[in-house]
């Protein structure tokens, strides 16, 4: 590679979401289908965490069908943001590396009238995008010693009016 390459800075300025072309069109999601629906367009892999990669990763994460999911807009902006700060900072503490495992789930609730759980989320936008009820994010590091830690954190994709401590979220 050429001094200039190696000096390249990745950046999200200029970067857009976008819907992807391979994705069959009954897939698809648009960015008139989050600006309909109220939601936030919640990266699921955080563009902050590929500012150390390639222009175009960092592009990949702006992917509407492959990257992003319908998330209520403080919920994303204020605690999602605290969990995706404090899984930055943890990155730095396990040197052999940190994967995350970051995505969309659908919980169901029980129906007192039926006495079974149901299902139910919206769908927004005029392609019909699913809203899940939750957000999960799993965390392993991998210590000096190849020891693991573990976390895993279910958020409810709603508003949340306090500031909680984030082990409230965490789950077994």
């Amino acid at each position: 590679t050429s001094d200039d390459e190696d000096e390249k800075v990745v950046s999200r300025e200029g970067v857009n979401f976008y819907t992807d072309p391979d994705i069959p069109p009954l897939f698809q999601s648009t960015n008139s289908d989050y600006s309909s629906m109220g939601y936030s367009r919640g990266h699921l892999a955080a563009a902050q965490f590929h500012k150390n990669g390639t222009q175009s990763e960092m592009n990949g994460t702006f992917n509407l069908s492959t990257n992003v999911v319908p998330q209520d807009m403080t919920m994303n902006a204020c605690d999602w943001f605290r969990l995706e700060s404090m899984t930055k900072k943890l990155s730095k503490d396990f040197p052999n590396g940190l994967f995350v495992v970051t995505g969309p789930l659908f919980v169901p609730t029980y129906d007192t009238s039926t006495g079974k759980k149901m299902i139910s989320y919206i769908l927004g936008g005029k392609n019909d995008v699913a809203v899940p009820t939750h957000m999960f994010k799993v965390l392993m590091g991998v210590k000096e010693d190849n020891s693991k830690a573990v976390a895993a954190f279910v958020m409810p994709n709603r508003p949340i009016l306090e500031e909680r401590p984030l082990t409230d979220f965490q789950v077994p």
